[in-house]
């Protein structure tokens, strides 16, 4: 079953609520092809803090229709849910603003990383243990052998598309992050990196660190290191709650309609197939 809300909010010191409508919001996302490999598939304990809880209240998003000046679109309607420390969420549903990342074209990996670290980590902190940190990310998401390239950009060529990415998550994970949101991590990538990837984040969540990603067509291994799906349609909460085959009975029971998914499809075809499903029922989906 579902964790309830008001069971997260108990824990009023380790929580973070956001309530309200929003009409403005920032986009960040790891966009890119390419694969890797060898990666470590965990952090050490300077990396590793305690996770804080997430949860979220009648959230609305409203951006202006481009077309139509006159139009609003929500995108977000009273979405709410909650994150736990120690688990790692997906969110998912029907693709949406396009991507972009903040790397800086002109700097290498290793600079990009070691930019970073100066900005985010604090100023007393000794160089030494700056560095330190940088080598383990690079070692951890198999940088090292792009460490010297520069990032590049679309009339410069650079690293590829799925060292970007990785370069990404290293910059998110720099700081020793409590809670880490991830904007599909896994696009772009072969499935034998994507699972690699997932697995060293799941590693962190593991470890306490609030975890939530959105992804689209996991693996059913990717798909499977998830302990928590949100699913949207068309800006709603169709379902939230434990990954894997409880989220499928609990589509199955909800929405008769609903074809059976073959073994293999139950995990990777959820997000296609329960959007046409919901899409096509015109029955309240609520959380279980």
């Amino acid at each position: 079953m579902a964790t309830p809300l008001k069971d997260v909010e108990a824990g009023a010191d380790k929580t973070l609520a956001l309530n309200g409508t929003f009409h403005t919001a920032s986009v960040n996302s790891f966009g890119g092809m390419s694969g890797g490999g060898g990666m470590k598939k965990s952090l050490s304990k300077a990396f590793l803090s305690s996770g804080m809880a997430v949860t979220f209240k009648d959230v609305t998003y409203k951006v202006q229709n481009n077309m139509n000046k006159k139009e609003t679109l929500t995108i977000l309607n009273n979405v709410s849910g909650c994150l736990k420390p120690g688990e790692m969420a997906a969110l998912m549903g029907p693709s949406g603003s396009e991507q972009f990342d903040t790397l800086l074209d002109i700097l290498t990996v290793e600079e990009m990383m070691r930019y970073t670290a100066d900005l985010k980590r604090p100023m007393s902190e000794p160089v030494a243990e700056k560095s330190a940190a940088v080598e383990e990310i690079l070692e951890l998401l198999a940088l090292k052998t792009c460490r010297n390239v520069r990032i590049g950009s679309p009339l410069a060529r650079g690293i590829s598309g799925g060292q970007a990415k990785r370069v990404n998550i290293g910059i998110a994970l720099i700081t020793n992050p409590r809670i880490l949101f991830l904007d599909e991590p896994t696009s772009g990538l072969d499935s034998y990196t994507s699972n690699e990837v997932m697995t060293v984040v799941k590693s962190l969540a593991d470890h306490g660190i609030t975890v939530c990603a959105t992804i689209h067509s996991p693996t059913p291994y990717c798909f499977s290191l998830f302990d928590r799906l949100l699913l949207l349609l068309r800006g709603q909460v169709a379902y939230f709650g434990p990954c894997g085959a409880h989220a499928v009975d609990y589509f199955h029971k909800t929405v008769p309609n609903l074809a059976a998914f073959k073994e293999g499809e139950k995990r990777s075809g959820m997000d296609c197939g329960f959007n046409h499903a919901s899409r096509s029922s015109r029955q309240s989906v609520r959380f279980c």
